[in-house]
């Protein structure tokens, strides 16, 4: 019985965190000793009701514990964690980078980092913090439906104003639905001129340690920053590196690559910007 309700105290621990913790926190928060909880993680981790980050060794709540109503209340803070890599895909790229995340049915803009020592650079995207994005418009707010089915895109949709911001705003539902496969089938979204006149972004998707697609990332920049088709790509592998990163530091795992490596001639980067 007493393994059982260890168990129990391990993921209620992490269901109440927000970055994960180590062995040691974990024995700590249960006042079990290393040795008690050591035993009992590689079975949770095998049965899905605990993650544990590649990168960092912190555990997090399991998509298994989550199914089972374990994790619900509780929300990892992205950019408690994710900040530093942020700020470093900002410096790399040059350009603008802006994390959008689901909130109660709207994408929210909840965070924005600009280059330092770039430039022009911070002014290529008008999104700020607070800011709700547009579901048809935006690949940041696009990216954030990858998960879901056709019924439930249409679900959310249904009743949506498909406002034209520019004459390539996508104006209906199947428009998005053809966004979404091809995001599906590279692994990232793609927009120009969609939202803001003359603007490219790439939006890369963030699962947690529950296997969620808990944010986007996304990278701005004018289509004269970035016309030629090397910049896009590279900014395309930077992106989606970072996504990475960030996922497996909030203990997501997948050993499958999801998207090609950099291939020059992917129409999705190579988006119109002239």
């Amino acid at each position: 019985m007493q393994p059982l309700v260890r168990a129990l105290q391990v993921m209620g621990a992490l269901a109440r965190v927000e970055c994960g913790l180590t062995l040691q926190d974990l024995s700590t928060a249960i006042s079990a000793p290393i040795a008690s909880v050591h035993r009992l993680l590689p079975t949770l981790e095998e049965e899905g009701f605990v993650a544990r980050s590649p990168s960092n060794r912190r555990y997090f709540i399991g998509p298994a514990a989550t199914t089972a109503g374990f994790g619900q209340a509780g929300r990892h803070t992205l950019l408690g964690v994710a900040y530093d890599h942020l700020r470093e895909l900002a410096r790399a790229a040059g350009h603008p980078v802006v994390v959008t995340e689901n909130h109660a049915g709207r994408a929210v803009c909840t965070a924005r980092l600009d280059p330092l020592g770039v430039r022009g650079a911070g002014a290529s995207t008008s999104a700020q913090v607070g800011a709700r994005l547009p579901w048809h418009a935006s690949s940041a707010a696009r990216t954030l439906l990858l998960d879901l089915d056709r019924h439930e895109v249409w679900r959310l949709l249904s009743g949506w104003e498909f406002t034209r911001y520019t004459t390539r705003t996508p104006a209906t539902v199947e428009a998005i639905w053809t966004h979404l496969e091809e995001t599906r089938r590279h692994g990232y979204g793609v927009g120009f001129d969609e939202w803001e006149s003359g603007i490219w972004t790439l939006s890369a998707p963030v699962r947690d340690g529950a296997r969620n697609l808990t944010a986007t990332i996304t990278v701005a920049g004018h289509a004269s920053q970035v016309a030629e088709p090397a910049v896009r790509a590279g900014i395309r592998d930077l992106t989606i590196e970072t996504a990475a990163v960030i996922a497996a530091e909030l203990g997501y795992s997948d050993d499958r690559r999801r998207w090609p490596a950099a291939d020059l001639k992917e129409d999705d980067v190579h988006a119109d910007t002239g």
